[in-house]
Formats: C-alpha cells, structure tokens, sequence
C-alpha cells in the first residue's frame, strides 16, 4: 500500500498553535465568517476592512441554550431558544466534531451541564503540570505509532487499539492545567472503525496540532512544557520519516537535533543521548528497538528535569 499523502512534514510544526477549535464556515443569513468552538459556546465571527481585518462576533449560542443539532454533510443546524441556525462548514472534521461534542453535552443531566468547561487556567503545581505532560506524550506517541501503522500492510486492529490507549489517556489530564473537550478521539475512532486513510491521518494531525496548542499560559512552565512537546512532535516525526522512507529524513534528523539542543538549554536534557539511539535508527532503517529507547530517554530525562 503507498503511503497517504498527509501533511507529515511541516517547516514550522505547529508555528501557529491556538487552544481553540475552528473552521470557516457559512451562516445563512449572515455570510462568510469562522465558527468556533470555545469556553462553553459556538461562536460566529466576521471581518471587515481591507487593510487591518476587523473582527467581530456576529452570533454567540451558548451550549446551555442548544435544543437540537443535526448534520447533513457539511450543513449544520443548530436550534437554540426556537431558532434554526444553518452553518455550511468547510472543514468537515470539525463539522463533525461540534455535532458529536453538542449532542454529548445535551445528552447530559442538566445539573452538570454548568460545570462543563472551566475558566482560565492559573499557575499549575509543578507535579500537576508534568503529569498532565507524561500524558500527553504518551498521546503523542499513540497518535504516531497510528500514523506509522498505514504504511505498508495496514493493521486497523492494531490502529484501533493505538486510539483507545489516546482515549484512556486524555482522561488523565489534569483539568486544572487545560480543558480536553478539543481533545476528542471519537472523530479519530470512527475514520479507524471506516478504514479511511486520509480522515485518519487529517484528524491525527489536528490532534497533535491541537494538544501542543493547549500548552498555554503566563506560566513560564508552560512555556518549557510547550517546547518540550514541541521536540517530542520532531522526534516521533523523525520515526515517520524513517518508516515512510523519505528522502529528506537526514534534513529532520538535523531539524531534531537542533530542537534538543535547544531544549538542552531550556531544562537541561542531554541532546546526545536522545540523538544516538536516532541515529541508529536511521542507520538500520527500522523502527524498533532504536524508537522506543530514544523515547524512553526522552520521557526519562524530562520527568526528571520538572520535577526540579
């Protein structure tokens, strides 16, 4: 089987990452905007202005207020308070995500319905936040290993159990550091359950994109954590780039290298160690063991250095 065309290498992984979720999107009535899901709502914005782009919000529907959602492609009708809604949505992932995420939330017992989504995020204690860190890696790393999983013979089997790990993972984050609820897996399970390749591999890079995107904050550990993760994205795409047999996999392992070295500096881990299993890794064009020790290394020598 040739390998899908994905996104796998990006220039700048996750230059722009936002804690949010959104597309652009039609609203009858209206025009062309962006929708958002955010805090405890969908919310619709328009520009204006030719130069400098002036936002505004041009439609708020609170979750609390949703009586009914339904999907039709990429229509989705929202009826809050006896109004119907129509959003034509143009990333149809995120279409389906608001469908799955609204009609969770209203099959829910009222009384927990206002205790969904929390409000801004302070300051984390240093074991919350390298908690919630080992996680996420560990979800980096299941993402990836799905990923490396469709080339080649595909095992869905073996992909299918990469998202339920995703899925038992993402439930030991901390809430106190971020909220999950952009972090949900059962667009990701159903493109498994489908066998479909390319919904498979755009919702595993919205995840990843999303995830590193939640490591927000005034905090400086935040910004450490978000470089952190930031590194352990280029070294699992590196191990991509190695199983795919692409021609610029020296280029990434520079890429990678650099990146630790940066992070070296930031918390002190040793670049080297991380870097030689790596090279092994591309010396002997296999994934195992070369991948699992350079991510043990990795996990290893970050546990140790936020718990300082």
């Amino acid at each position: 089987m040739t390998r899908p065309q994905s996104k796998r290498k990006l220039q700048n992984p996750f230059e722009k990452p936002s804690v949010q979720i959104s597309s652009k999107a039609y609203l009858r009535n209206f025009g062309k905007g962006k929708l958002k899901f955010a805090d405890d709502a969908l919310k619709f914005y328009q520009y204006s202005g030719r130069l400098t782009k002036k936002k505004s919000l041009a439609k708020l529907i609170p979750l609390a207020k949703i009586e009914k959602v339904t999907l039709v492609s990429d229509e989705l009708n929202v009826t809050s308070q006896g109004i119907t809604e129509s959003f034509v949505i143009n990333d149809k992932a995120f279409a389906q995500f608001v469908y799955l995420k609204t009609n969770e939330f209203l099959s829910q017992p009222e009384e927990s319905k206002e205790t969904q989504i929390p409000s801004t995020i302070e300051a984390p204690a240093k074991q919350q936040l390298g908690q919630t860190l080992d996680v996420s890696l560990s979800i980096i790393d299941s993402l990836f290993d799905g990923l490396m999983c469709l080339q080649g013979r595909v095992d869905w089997n073996q992909i299918t159990n990469h998202v339920k790990k995703c899925e038992e993972d993402v439930k030991k984050i901390d809430k106190g550091i971020f909220e999950t609820v952009n972090l949900d897996f059962s667009v990701l399970f159903s493109a498994a359950t489908d066998r479909n390749v390319e919904s498979f591999t755009k919702e595993a890079y919205r995840l990843l994109e999303t995830l590193h995107g939640n490591f927000q904050g005034i905090a400086p550990e935040f910004l450490k954590a978000k470089n952190v993760v930031t590194s352990y994205y280029i070294l699992n795409d590196t191990m991509l780039a190695v199983v795919v047999g692409d021609a610029n996999v020296e280029d990434e392992l520079t890429q990678l290298s650099l990146s630790l070295a940066d992070l070296s500096k930031d918390i002190g881990l040793n670049a080297i160690e991380v870097v030689n299993p790596m090279n092994n890794l591309l010396k002997e064009k296999q994934k195992d063991p070369y991948a699992q020790e350079a991510r043990a290394i990795f996990k290893k020598q970050v546990a140790a250095a936020m718990a300082k």
